[in-house]
């Protein structure tokens, strides 16, 4: 479209909630081309309960048009109602709000109530899933968020700045002023320092769009001498027009020119052009840094919980399996870059601790991070531009997995001669969106693609329905009378499926924490728990 248009990059959503406990919210986006909800179309938060109006941000990506969305309103059954303030939807090109009119747009699902304004969490049937779905006109209203918009205002604004300009420089003409080369340096130099904002007084920048991950501070209110200059500074220092465009240009630079990451807090560059999750205000930090150990009491409470369900589901005739998958960081500790090297702790890490501690007990922890550092030197294991392994990762953790379980499940794996591999270029990942770019100049990855040979082991998948809802189920075309599976998983198991779902006529895959309920109501022969390294706790 060149640069005659506005092309939105993303859309921001932010919802001002009050929240009682923690608690992780999500949303959902359906592109144009799929079928159904999946993980790998969301974002997801992890929220601390407080009861007090709080703003959770999330960024969707506008590469494919958007068909509708889904507002997930947590995974912990023991919430308190939440109250929805408002849900507001920006892009370069506009903004929706949403307070009163919210259900305009949304309708509420079987386990939401609402009442007095507040929405009550319910358990149906075993199954608790609240969330909210967008209405058909709400694809029409982010049709219109991510529409490229022509640039003539903006050139329209400029031609009547111009004008004004001259008429300013004609003024002081017509007072018989002389300026000389000085002047005219030091009149450049005052507009350059005006142009923020001027560039707001005759609408160059709107101070509404924020694609960042963050609230913005909000314009103060005049109380005392002492506060009001601090406070105002912050608001200016959020709000001052050009900021978006000036923040975008030295980010591209960054990126692009020098490798350098404009959200050192959030990814970082490695080496081998590897780019690292670094989150903060994540697990991750404290995961791969080795500063999230925990004592012996919690190590034995841990130890009784996962021992008490094998208890339980092992009095119902259910084998009961569990274990993490290993962070990129744990797979690929040389090629960190060296200012997240210098932060990893001397000693040993939480899943060291755990692991350890369960073999001790003679309780199966099934840990595949040796299968993969053995291999990682036969090609790359995990995704460059992105926080999650591809497949030949997933592949060779589903190797060990079989491996380390077959005396609960027997699952022999499949051969690598067994598929049919092929490979893909892509210069796309999630920490790539994070940087808030589409691509890095000279940063690409070679996925491969696997496709069993055999089309008796084929399977289909398809979304949930009714208490089903928020689950994924692979049913093979051709049955063998095999076990039903049930798994409890996160977003990095996502590229395992292609793998389990190959020995089992039907497997449920769930995003949701340990559901006795859900259990109850499938009713599966096998239940698997398993987590990325970094949220091993939430087993």
């Amino acid at each position: 479209l060149g640069e005659s248009y506005i092309v939105p990059k993303g859309i921001g959503v932010d919802m001002e909630v009050e929240v009682s406990e923690n608690d992780i919210f999500y949303v959902y986006y359906l592109q144009k081309g799929i079928k159904s909800w999946s993980d790998d179309y969301s974002e997801h938060k992890r929220i601390k309960g407080s009861g007090e109006n709080q703003k959770i941000q999330f960024i969707i990506p506008v590469n494919k048009p958007l068909e509708g969305l889904r507002l997930d309103l947590g995974a912990n059954k023991s919430q308190s109602p939440i109250r929805i303030n408002s849900v507001s939807f920006s892009s370069e090109t506009g903004k929706l709000v949403l307070k009163e009119n919210l259900l305009e747009y949304f309708e509420i699902n079987n386990y939401l109530k609402l009442k007095d304004n507040l929405f009550y969490p319910n358990i149906v049937s075993g199954r608790y899933d609240p969330f909210l779905m967008s209405k058909p006109g709400m694809s029409t209203e982010l049709t219109k968020l991510v529409d490229p918009k022509p640039r003539f205002n903006l050139y329209l604004r400029i031609f009547i700045s111009m004008i004004f300009s001259a008429t300013i420089l004609v003024f002081f003409i017509n007072l018989n002023l002389h300026p000389d080369q000085s002047d005219f340096v030091i009149a450049s130099f005052s507009i350059l320092l005006l142009l923020p904002t001027l560039s707001v007084i005759f609408g160059f920048t709107s101070t509404d769009n924020n694609l960042e991950k963050r609230e913005m501070a909000k314009m103060p209110k005049f109380e005392s001498f002492i506060s009001f200059p601090n406070e105002f500074e912050k608001y200016y220092t959020d709000n001052f027009g050009l900021r978006n465009y000036m923040i975008e240009f030295s980010s591209k630079i960054k990126i692009n020119l020098f490798n350098t990451s404009p959200k050192p807090e959030l990814v970082q560059f490695g080496n081998e052009k590897f780019l690292f999750y670094n989150s903060f205000e994540d697990e991750i930090f404290k995961s791969y840094t080795r500063t999230n150990l925990i004592s012996a009491e919690e190590l034995y409470l841990m130890y009784k919980k996962l021992y008490n369900r094998s208890i339980d589901l092992s009095s119902k005739n259910i084998k009961y399996l569990f274990g993490f998958w290993p962070n990129k960081h744990t797979i690929y500790p040389e090629n960190l870059p060296s200012s997240m090297s210098m932060q990893i702790r001397d000693t040993i890490s939480l899943s060291d601790q755990i692991t350890n501690y369960f073999t001790k007990k003679g309780l199966l922890f099934f840990d595949v991070r040796d299968d993969l550092l053995t291999d990682k030197n036969h090609g790359n294991l995990y995704r460059k531009l992105d926080s999650h392994w591809n497949a030949l990762g997933a592949y060779k953790a589903y190797v060990g997995f079989c491996k380390e379980t077959y005396s609960i499940i027997g699952l022999t794996p499949h051969n690598l001669d067994e598929f049919h591999i092929s490979a893909k270029e892509s210069t796309e990942g999630d920490l790539v969106k994070m940087l808030g770019v589409k691509s890095i100049f000279g940063f690409k990855d070679i996925l491969p693609v696997y496709t069993i040979n055999d089309k008796s082991k084929e399977f289909n998948i398809s979304s949930g329905t009714g208490n089903l809802t928020g689950t994924l189920i692979t049913k093979r075309k051709i049955k063998e009378n095999t076990p039903k599976v049930l798994i409890f998983r996160d977003s990095f198991s996502s590229a395992l499926i292609q793998f389990i779902s190959l020995h089992f006529d039907e497997v449920i895959y769930t995003s949701s924490i340990y559901d006795e309920d859900l259990i109850d109501l499938v009713k599966p022969d096998i239940v698997i728990s398993c987590r990325a390294e970094r949220y091993i706790l939430s087993l």
